[in-house]
C-alpha cells in the first residue's frame, strides 16, 4: 500500500497533464485503483499478480458507464448499487481471485460513477488514466512487493526471535521491579501469547515455503524448543516473583538474564559463568528453611538453571551456521514435505475463520434454516447483506442522499471477517470509534494546511493510509480513523467539507452495521453458543489426541521424535478458542461468560502443558511392563479427555448445577497413583530423563483435567498428583540443571560442590559433605570393554537417598573414583560417558567404611 498508492496517484497525476485534464481528475481516478489494488492484491506469482492487477480494468469502466447512465435516476441508481455489492461479494465464491478482483474493481467504479455526475465524453479520458494506474499498479507490486516465500519466511522467522527476545526483556524487567505489579505480570504474559502465536506463524509459512521435508522439519524443532525455553522462563520468572526475592538472589538473576541477550554471539560457556553464582547461593542457602516457600524457591532457581541453559542452546543452534554440504545433500534426497497442524488463512492465523466453516458445514444454523444442507459461506454472507441493503439504503438516503453508501460500506464491513454477533459489535464500535477520533484530527489539519498546500495534504494521505492498512487486521480502530482523516483532506479540495460530515460518517456507518448485526442474527444465523461449544470441545478432543499418540510415542511404537506436531495442533485450538471467547462482548445479564472463561484459561494452561510433555521421545529405557503401563495411563487418561468433550457443549445448557446430571456413564479417571509408580520404577538414566518429565506434566495435566471436569458435574474418581509432587518436581529440575552446566558439579553442600575431578587414572575423586555427622566412602573402578575407545571424561552423578533433589556430579578423566563424606544409607550412582551405554547402581554406604563400587562401560552398538 505504501508503494502502490504514490505510484498510480503520480501515473493518475501524469495522465491528466497528458491529456490536459485538471490535476485532481487524475489523481482521483489514479487514487482510486491504487486504494483498491494495494488493499486486496497480493500473491507470489508474477505473473499471475501482474494479471490480477489489471484484470479489473474493464469491470471499473464498465461499471463507471452504467453509472454515468443511471445517475439521473435515483431509485434504480439505489437499486443497481446494492446488486453491484452483491457482485462483488459472490464474485469470488464462484470465480475465485479473478472474480473477487473484479467484482472489486466493479463496486468501486459504480460507486464512484454514482458520486461524482460525469458526462459520457470524460470516458475518453478516464479510461487511459486508470489503464495506466493499474499498469504502474502492476509494476510496483510485481518488483517491489511480490510475496516470496523464503523470504517471506526469514522475514517470520526474524518476527519470532524478536518476540523471543521481547519475553527475555520483559522477564528482566519484572526480576528488576523491587515490587510485583500486576501490569508487569500481564505484559509478560501477553508477550508469551505473541510468542506463540509467533511460533505457530514459523509453522505456517515452513509448510509453503518450499523448503525440503527434513530442513523443514529442523527448523521446526528449534522454533518449538527455542519457544518451550522462553516461555518456561517466564513461568519461572513469575513464580520466583509471587514473593519478595532476596537482594541477592535478584541480583544473581539480573545478571543471568543478562547474558541472554548477546546480540546473535556463541554462548560458549556463558551458561557455566552465569549460573555459576546461583548454584553457589544454593549451596549455602538450599537448606536455610523447611518452610515450604523456601523449597519453592530453591524449585524454581533450579528450573531457572536448567531453562537457562535451553535458552543458551537454542542460541547456539541459530547463531552456528549449518554444514552446507549436509543442506545439499537433504535437498538432494528429501523428497518428503513438511506438514503441520496449523493452517493459516490470507497468510495469517485463522482466528475464528475455521472455526465458523466447520460449524457451517456440519448443518450448525439455526432451523428453519438448517435445511440448507450444503450452504456456501460466501453466498450466505451475499444473502444477509442484500436483505441489509434492502433495509439500511432508504433508511441512510433519508439520512443524507449524498452520503448514503456509507451505511453500504458499514454493512458489507461489519459482514466481512465476523462470524457472531458480539464480533461485529465490536467491529461497529472501532469503527465509530475511529471514524470520530480520525475526523477530528483530520479537521485539525484541515484548519492548518486548508487547500493551499496540496503537496503536504497529498503526502499526508498517503501516510494516513499506509499506517491505516498496516493496521488494518490488529488494530482495526486505527484503520477506520486512517480512512476518515484522508477523507477530510480530499473533500477539503472537492468542497464538500463540513465539520457535520464527520458525525454524519459515523452515524450513516453505525446504520450500516446495526442493521447487518440484527438480519445475521434472524437470516442464516449460527448462534454464538454454538460457535463456543465447538470450539471448547475441539479443543478438548485436540488433547485427547495429544495423549494417546504421546503414549504411543513415549512407549516406543511410533517413531516420531517427540510429539511437537501434536502439541502444535493443541496450540492452533487453544488460539482459535482464545479469539472467540476474547471477542464476546460481555453483557451484564449475560448467562455463562464466567464458565467459559474459566474453560478458556484452564486450555490455555493444558495447551502449556501439551508443549512441556512434547519433549518425551521413545528414547527411554523400558521394561515391556513399563511399556505396557504408559500405554494403560495414556489410554486411560485420552479416554476421560474424550468423555470431557461430551460433557462441556451440554453444560452451558443449564443455569446451575442443581439442573446438571447428577452422574456420568464415563467419570473422569485420575492416574494419578500410575503415573507416581511409573515415575518410580523409572531408572535415572538420561535416557529417562525427558520421559520422567513429560510424565511429571501428565500429571499436572491429569490434575488440570480432572479439576475442570468436577467443576462440570463430571464424576471424578482417584486422587491427584499434585500432593506430593513438589519433592519429584525439584529433583528432576535439578537433573535438568545438572544436564545444563554439564562439566560443571551443582551444589550438594558447601563451596566444594563445584569441584571437578579431573585427576590422572590413580587420582581420587573427592565431592563435598553432603551433611554434618558420620560419613562414609565409595571408592571402585571404571571398566571399559574396548579400552582403545575410553573417553577422555566419564561422569558420575549421586543422588541422596533421603532428598533426591540433591545431586552430585563430578567428571573423572581415569578408571579409579573414589567419593568421600557420604552420610550413611543408599545412593543411586549413575555413569555416563560419550558413545556408551548409562550404568546405574545402587550402593549402601556405612559410617566410617569404604564400600567398593565398579562400573562395566560398553558401547551403544554392543
Amino acid at each position: 500500500m505504501l508503494t502502490v498508492f504514490p505510484a498510480t496517484l503520480a501515473a493518475g497525476y501524469g495522465m491528466a497533464h497528458a491529456l490536459g485534464q485538471p490535476s485532481l481528475f487524475g489523481l482521483t481516478y489514479g487514487g482510486m485503483v491504487g486504494l483498491l489494488v494495494g488493499l486486496t492484491i497480493a500473491g507470489p506469482k508474477a505473473g499471475t499478480l501482474a494479471l490480477r492487477c489489471v484484470w479489473g480494468v474493464p469491470a471499473m469502466l464498465l461499471a463507471l458507464l452504467c453509472a454515468i447512465e443511471l445517475q439521473p435516476y435515483r431509485i434504480p441508481a439505489l437499486i443497481a448499487a446494492a446488486a453491484a455489492l452483491g457482485v462483488q461479494l459472490s464474485a469470488r465464491a464462484y470465480l475465485g481471485e479473478f472474480g473477487h478482483d473484479a467484482g472489486t474493481m466493479f463496486f468501486g467504479g459504480f460507486l464512484g460513477g454514482i458520486l461524482v455526475p460525469i458526462p459520457l465524453s470524460q470516458m475518453q479520458y478516464i479510461a487511459p488514466i486508470v489503464a495506466v494506474a493499474a499498469v504502474a499498479a502492476a509494476v510496483v507490486q510485481v518488483v517491489l512487493c511480490r510475496m516470496r516465500p523464503a523470504t517471506g519466511l526469514v522475514h517470520i522467522e526474524r518476527g519470532f526471535l524478536t518476540r523471543t527476545r521481547y519475553v527475555v526483556r520483559r522477564a528482566t524487567r519484572l526480576v528488576a521491579a523491587q515490587d510485583r505489579t500486576t501490569r508487569a505480570t500481564r505484559k509478560l504474559r501477553n508477550e508469551m501469547f505473541h510468542l506463540n502465536e509467533a511460533a505457530m506463524l514459523v509453522d505456517g509459512y515452513l509448510a509453503s515455503s518450499g523448503r525440503p521435508g527434513q530442513l523443514a522439519a529442523r527448523l521446526h524443532r528449534l522454533v518449538f524448543d527455542t519457544e518451550l525455553a522462553a516461555h518456561a522462563l517466564g513461568r519461572t520468572v513469575m513464580q520466583l516473583c509471587r514473593h519478595p526475592l532476596p537482594d541477592e538472589v535478584r541480583t544473581l538473576l539480573l545478571a543471568a538474564l543478562s547474558d541472554l541477550d548477546r546480540g546473535g554471539r556463541r554462548h560458549n560457556g556463558t551458561v557455566r559463568a552465569s549460573t555459576a553464582p546461583l548454584l553457589e547461593w544454593l549451596a549455602r542457602h538450599e537448606d536455610d528453611s523447611p518452610d515450604p516457600e523456601h523449597e519453592r524457591l530453591v524449585s524454581a532457581l533450579y528450573r531457572f538453571v536448567a531453562v537457562l541453559g535451553d535458552l543458551h542452546r537454542a542460541g547456539d543452534a541459530w547463531t552456528t551456521e549449518a554444514d552446507a554440504k549436509l543442506e545439499a545433500d537433504i535437498a538432494a534426497s528429501d523428497g518428503e514435505r513438511f506438514t503441520t497442524p496449523v493452517t493459516l488463512v490470507r497468510g495469517k492465523l485463522p482466528g475464528t475463520d475455521l472455526l465458523a466453516s466447520r460449524v457451517l458445514a456440519s448443518g450448525g444454523m439455526r432451523r428453519p434454516w438448517n435445511a440448507w444442507s450444503k450452504p456456501n459461506a460466501q453466498m450466505r454472507i451475499v444473502i444477509q447483506l442484500l436483505i441489509t441493503l434492502v433495509i439500511a439504503i432508504p433508511l441512510g438516503d433519508a439520512l443524507s442522499g449524498k452520503r448514503f453508501y456509507w451505511a453500504m460500506i458499514g454493512a458489507l464491513i461489519v459482514l466481512s471477517n465476523t462470524d457472531s454477533p458480539h464480533d461485529r459489535m465490536r467491529k461497529t464500535a472501532k469503527r465509530v470509534i475511529g471514524t470520530l477520533i480520525g475526523g477530528l484530527v483530520g479537521i485539525g489539519f484541515v484548519n492548518l494546511l486548508g487547500s493551499d498546500h496540496p503537496m503536504a495534504t497529498l503526502s499526508l494521505i498517503c501516510v494516513a493510509l499506509a499506517v491505516g492498512a498496516y493496521s488494518i487486521s490488529t488494530y482495526y480502530s486505527v484503520w477506520a480513523g486512517c480512512l476518515a482523516l484522508s477523507l477530510i483532506q480530499l473533500y477539503s479540495f472537492t468542497g464538500g467539507f463540513k465539520d457535520s460530515v464527520i458525525v454524519l460518517r459515523a452515524g450513516e456507518n453505525a446504520l450500516g452495521a446495526v442493521i447487518a448485526t440484527l438480519v445475521a442474527l434472524v437470516v442464516l444465523p449460527i448462534a454464538t453458543r454454538t460457535l463456543l461449544h465447538r470450539a471448547q470441545a475441539s479443543h478438548v478432543h485436540s488433547l485427547a489426541t495429544f495423549v494417546r499418540e504421546s503414549g504411543e510415542v513415549w512407549s516406543g511404537s511410533s517413531g516420531a521424535e517427540g510429539t511437537r506436531e501434536q502439541a502444535r495442533a493443541v496450540d492452533q485450538a487453544t488460539h482459535e478458542l482464545h479469539r472467540f471467547t476474547r471477542s464476546l462482548v460481555h453483557l451484564p445479564a449475560s448467562a455463562g461468560h464466567e464458565r467459559a472463561e474459566d474453560i478458556r484459561s484452564t486450555m490455555r494452561r493444558a495447551a502449556v502443558y501439551a508443549r512441556e510433555m512434547s519433549v518425551g521421545s521413545g528414547e527411554a529405557v523400558l521394561t515391556t511392563g513399563q511399556r505396557e503401563r504408559l500405554r494403560r495411563i495414556t489410554g486411560n487418561l485420552s479416554d476421560s479427555i474424550d468423555a470431557l468433550a461430551g460433557i462441556v457443549p451440554d453444560t452451558g445448557k443449564v443455569s446451575d448445577s442443581e439442573n446438571a446430571p447428577a452422574a456420568s456413564a464415563s467419570p473422569w479417571l485420575r492416574s494419578a497413583e500410575d503415573i507416581r509408580q511409573l515415575q518410580t520404577a523409572l531408572s535415572v538414566s538420561p535416557a529417562n530423563a525427558q520421559l520422567r518429565h513429560a510424565l511429571h506434566y501428565l500429571g499436572y495435566l491429569d490434575d488440570l483435567l480432572g479439576d475442570l471436569a468436577a467443576r462440570l458435574d463430571m464424576p471424578v474418581q482417584g486422587s491427584d498428583y499434585r500432593t506430593g509432587a513438589r519433592a519429584l518436581s525439584r529433583e528432576l529440575f535439578a537433573l535438568r540443571a545438572e544436564q545444563a552446566t554439564a562439566g560443571q558439579a551443582l551444589p550438594a553442600g558447601g563451596s566444594g560442590r563445584h569441584a571437578r575431578t579431573t585427576a590422572p587414572a590413580t587420582a581420587a575423586a573427592t565431592a563435598a559433605t553432603l551433611t554434618a555427622g558420620p560419613v562414609g566412602s565409595v571408592e571402585g573402578h571404571l571398566v571399559y570393554l574396548d579400552p582403545d575407545r575410553s573417553p577422555a571424561v566419564t561422569r558420575l552423578t549421586v543422588l541422596h537417598p533421603d532428598r533426591p533433589q540433591r545431586v552430585r556430579a563430578l567428571d573423572v578423566s581415569g578408571d579409579t573414583f573414589r567419593i568421600n563424606d557420604l552420610p550413611p544409607g543408599f545412593y543411586q550412582i549413575l555413569a555416563t560417558s560419550p558413545g556408551r551405554r548409562p550404568e546405574v547402581v545402587v550402593v549402601s554406604v556405612t559410617a566410617d567404611r569404604t564400600t567398593n563400587c565398579d562400573f562395566l562401560l560398553q558401547g551403544q552398538e554392543d
